[in-house]
């Protein structure tokens, strides 16, 4: 889990990455849109997907995360 939340750190930013409880994460975007969104989470699941395959010596969780993009 610590790996999993540098990485949402690295993605997008110490300020935005907030653990909300347990193993689920928030993470706030501010001045951005839903497609903005949208990209950084495919850039979040893509960059896992590419650490698991890695690292096929020692067992990498898959990412299996609900995403919900809200816009004001």
């Amino acid at each position: 889990m610590k790996e999993f939340a540098r990485l949402l750190v690295r993605i997008f930013g110490e300020g935005a990455v907030y653990r909300i409880g347990g193993d689920e994460f928030a993470v706030i975007l501010t001045d951005s849109d839903e497609a903005r969104g949208g990209c950084a989470g495919s850039a979040l699941k893509m960059e896992w997907s590419l650490r698991t395959w890695a690292r096929r010596s020692h067992w990498v969780p898959p990412l299996d995360m609900p995403f919900t993009i809200k816009t004001a």
